[in-house]
This record gives structure tokens, sequence and C-alpha cells, in this order.
């Protein structure tokens, strides 16, 4: 009798011990998972925080080219009269070239 109590306590024991082993393999593999999962997300965002320092290093370069060539391309700047004042003007001389209109 303690013989037969002795060996259902060690298989029940064993079971459980498999369950758990079973339990633990399979967890394993759900964090597995998760761990594989997050670093394709890690390494996702690593890539695009690389290409956004790219990006904001070639537009300061941008910005930086443009302000050396800005002082050049003004001295090009052509300044037009405004409109409105030269019709004016050329209404002001033409009245007073012709006295009678």
């Amino acid at each position: 009798a303690e013989l037969d109590a002795r060996y259902q306590e060690m298989t029940t024991e064993a079971a459980g011990d498999a369950a758990r082993a079973g339990l633990l393999s399979w967890r394993i593999g759900e964090l597995q998972t998760s761990m594989d999962s997050l670093t394709e997300r890690r390494d996702q965002a690593i890539a695009e925080m690389e290409l956004a320092r790219r990006r904001t290093s070639e537009l300061r370069a941008l910005a930086d080219d443009y302000k050396r060539s800005l002082p050049a391309l003004q001295d090009r700047l052509i300044i037009l009269p405004d409109i409105e004042d030269e019709l004016g003007r050329q209404r002001s001389e033409r009245k007073a070239a012709d006295p009678t209109g």
C-alpha cells in the first residue's frame, strides 16, 4: 500500500513535471516569436531614424548652399518699376506735352 502510494505520488509528480515542461516550451516559443517581432520593429525604427538623419543632413547642406549662393544671386536681381507709377508718369508726360489734351 505504501509502495503504491509512493508510486502514485511519483507518477503524479512526473505528470506535473511533464505538463510544466510542455507549458514552458510553448511559452519559450511564444516569447521567441515576440522577441523576433520586437527585434524586427526595432530594426525598422533604427532604419527610419537613420534615413531621417541623412535627409536632415542633406537638407541642412542644401540650405547652407542656398545661403552661400544668395549674395551672388542678389547681384543679378532686376527690380522692375511699379507699373502703376510708370503709367502715371507717362500720363503726366503726355499731358505736359499736349496742353490741349
